[in-house]
């Protein structure tokens, strides 16, 4: 009888270890929009901004349609410093959307991730690709 008991008191505590493994395990995934500090380009932002301004290569059929404006392209800063999950957040034009997330996917460096309570967390952010006509 006693086995048993003992048995069972273990086996309450394994499978509590491993259900509280789980759920820290599925917090480890959440998406952050706020946090202690936010995810920063390890370049920096100035690099950030150069960078998107030699990139970026206006679609001749957007130029010939005149489409012009801002799309934001919204993605994730993984803990490890990588970009995923990429997002149009405001849309132009099919064209002028996929040069957007094309110029984020092609930057070069990684992030310094976002952190909260000095813990790195997956952080949405979004970054604004200006297209804007050359002038006649």
């Amino acid at each position: 009888m006693k086995k048993k008991s003992l048995l069972s008191v273990v086996v309450f505590f394994i499978a509590s270890a491993l259900s509280w493994g789980a759920m820290a395990q599925q917090e480890d995934n959440q998406i952050y929009d706020g946090v202690d500090t936010p995810a920063m380009y390890s370049l920096g932002k100035e690099k950030l901004v150069e960078t998107i301004i030699n990139t970026t290569i206006y679609p001749q059929e957007a130029i010939s349609s005149g489409i012009e404006g801002t799309v934001r392209v919204l993605f994730v800063v993984e803990k490890n410093g990588t970009m995923s999950n990429f997002e149009i957040l405001d849309s132009l034009s099919p064209v002028l959307d996929a040069a957007a997330i094309n110029i984020i996917k092609a930057l070069p460096a990684n992030w310094t991730p976002a952190t909260i309570e000095g813990q790195a967390v997956r952080y949405r952010m979004y970054i604004p690709i200006d297209f804007k006509l050359p002038n006649n």
